[in-house]
């Protein structure tokens, strides 16, 4: 039974990184890789790997994104697991478009075959592709993008693909597209997608000298961003609303605390807030008593309060759909 584990949680972990729910992704990866890793399922390892090296390259970690994506691509090329491959490469690419390196962005982005994958990065390609003048890269992903937001039928990936309308477009129609994309952003949670509207729309506002529109935008990217731990694109964003002449939001929030939280310390976090005692979460998690209480003393300081009894005040999120919190 433990041995299917890992698959499940893979793609449970998988469905949540699509839908923006990054914390949950990083807590059913990370369970996944640890029980595929103790079970010596290296197939799945491979997989879950790129996940989680995909996040790490949303938050800034670079050592950590590329040691789990070169791990992946690694293992992908030696047992002829594109999937695996694929999805390590588009971390890479993620990793380096965060950085503002669109040419070594389009190198990695390019290198992704698998069909799947190629469909789920085409909009980062197609940013890519923009910034590195690589027009013909660029028209060629949308094409792409365009099929998979035919197939997949989801407000969020239709918001997408309009973002990626707008910025291969000139002149005032890319602002039609923006605006069309942030309207069906607001109606779907899609909190990543969302905030690179709006740092896109921002800085194409920017541009254009609308300072006072752009402002609107590139706060609320980097409100999002600063709330999902996305370390390199609210720099981005700063960085635009400086180029704007905007002061920068002094903004602050229990989410942009969580990502400073292990996997374990917020399923620990999540259960002490619940009520439970520290036996009922040992034995609900299968740790010591003692893990569990140094679990919530490690992250007591990183969330800002000092008893259990101040958990109560937080936003800890939505729990994990594990069957576990």
């Amino acid at each position: 039974m433990v041995g299917i584990l890992p698959h499940a949680l893979e793609i449970i972990a998988e469905a949540q990184l699509l839908g923006g729910r990054h914390l949950n992704a990083l807590t059913n990866a990370t369970e996944g890789y640890d029980i595929g890793r103790d079970i010596g399922q290296l197939h799945r390892l491979a997989h879950l790997g790129g996940l989680l090296a995909w996040l790490a390259a949303i938050s800034g970690d670079h050592e950590r994104c590329r040691m789990l994506a070169e791990a992946g691509i690694r293992y992908g090329d030696e047992h002829g697991v594109l999937p695996a491959g694929a999805l390590g490469t588009w971390a890479l690419g993620l990793l380096e478009l965060g950085m503002g390196r669109a040419a070594q962005a389009v190198g990695h982005l390019e290198a992704t075959r698998h069909p799947i994958v190629a469909a789920w990065c085409a909009a980062d390609l197609i940013e890519a592709g923009v910034r590195a003048n690589r027009t013909e890269v660029a028209e060629r992903s949308l094409r792409t993008l365009m099929e998979w937001t035919r197939t997949a039928r989801r407000p969020w990936v239709s918001a997408m693909a309009l973002r990626c309308r707008a910025m291969t477009t000139s002149g005032g129609d890319a602002g039609e597209y923006f605006e069309a994309a942030i309207e069906l952003h607001e109606r779907c949670a899609q909190p990543y997608q969302h905030a690179r509207t709006c740092l896109a729309y921002g800085e194409w506002l920017r541009r254009r000298r609308s300072r006072a529109r752009a402002g609107i935008q590139l706060r609320t990217a980097l409100r999002i961003f600063e709330d999902l731990g996305a370390r390199p694109w609210a720099d981005r964003a700063r960085a635009e609303l400086d180029a704007a002449g905007e002061a920068r939001p002094g903004y602050r929030t229990d989410a942009a605390s969580l990502h400073r939280l292990t996997p374990q310390e917020l399923q620990v976090v999540r259960l002490a807030a619940a009520g439970l005692s520290n036996r009922d979460i040992a034995g609900q998690l299968f740790l010591s008593p003692k893990t569990v209480a140094q679990h919530l003393y490690k992250a007591y300081p990183k969330l800002g309060v000092t008893s259990r009894a101040q958990l109560d005040h937080l936003d800890l999120g939505t729990p994990a759909a594990t069957g576990r919190p």
